[in-house]
């Protein structure tokens, strides 16, 4: 008997890519021997209610059918549940997707879902000023990307897609003042720093590798700070990020760790799984191994863009 699962769809990720993929998602699952049953999203916070009604209907799995805010919320309603999350990716960045070598084809990530292995990841704990606690998977960041992330929530129409972040991003760039940040990983001072990044996944941003090696799995929080005071900083930390030389940069820095508080002496946008997360100050800690995530079985050959 294969796998019953429960689809849960944000029907506007990835410029509705979500809905386009839908149908052969699921033609496909069922082809593979699973059962599905769907529900969409509405509004923020759908996804966490729904996976958590999940936890007792007899459910072998929950496949969140959008970007990495919709992973989060499932993941957050499924906590302590032992049921995996699937991934269908289709929103803009798909960082856990990416990490994971999960197809992007809706064929693919069917059979990852009917027929893959579970695989066991780290998780972290965030807590910030007016957000409360939410699980994450992939990063968190304070600083400028959080700034960054407000500002795309608040502009963020039916259909959003790499450019809908162009116009968010290039108002925030105008405004924002680079305030200082101070960062102790496992209760250590780190070096200075206007941004902070906690990797749990290595991909950033869809394409970005800010960090090499890091693995959500490793046991252990990876961080990229980065000392800008200008904003002609940003693009060249991007450059550097793709081509993956942001380490060489002199005002660039690196920690690794089980727990991350980030303060500052005024709020700083806080921003987790590219969702916004209140403001500083933030606190992260590692949580080794609780989570599950169905991946292809070894062997398997996925499609990732």
């Amino acid at each position: 008997m294969g796998r019953r699962v429960l689809v849960v769809v944000n029907p506007v990720s990835g410029r509705r890519r979500a809905l386009r993929s839908l149908p052969r998602f699921l033609d496909a699952l069922r082809a593979a021997g699973g059962r599905a049953e769907e529900f969409r999203t509405a509004a923020a916070g759908d996804a966490t209610r729904a996976a958590s009604g999940a936890r007792g209907g007899g459910f072998d799995a929950v496949v969140a059918v959008g970007g990495d805010g919709t992973v989060n919320e499932v993941l957050n309603g499924l906590d302590g549940s032992g049921i995996p999350v699937g991934i269908l990716p289709a929103g803009t960045a798909n960082v856990l997707a990416r990490d994971l070598g999960i197809p992007f084809d809706a064929e693919g990530a069917a059979r990852t879902v009917a027929l893959g292995t579970v695989r066991h990841l780290d998780t972290a704990e965030a807590t910030a000023a007016g957000a409360g606690r939410r699980r994450l998977l992939c990063n968190a960041g304070a600083g400028l990307d959080g700034a960054v992330v407000a500002a795309v929530a608040r502009a963020r129409g039916a259909s959003l897609g790499f450019r809908g972040w162009v116009a968010p991003l290039w108002r925030t760039l105008g405004e924002y003042r680079f305030p200082p940040l101070r960062v102790t990983v496992d209760g250590v001072p780190a070096a200075p720093c206007t941004q902070a990044v906690i990797l749990n996944a290595g991909h950033y941003g869809g394409l970005f590798d800010l960090l090499p090696g890091v693995s959500p799995d490793d046991g252990a929080l990876d961080l990229c700070l980065l000392d800008a005071r200008r904003r002609r900083s940003f693009f060249r930390y991007l450059w550097a990020a793709r081509r993956g030389t942001l380490a060489l940069h002199g005002d660039a820095s690196s920690a690794r760790g089980r727990s991350v508080r980030v303060e500052s002496d005024g709020p700083v946008p806080v921003q987790v799984d590219g969702d916004p997360f209140g403001t500083t100050p933030l606190e992260v800690v590692l949580n080794p191994a609780s989570a599950q995530v169905l991946v292809p079985s070894p062997g398997a050959t996925p499609e990732v863009p």
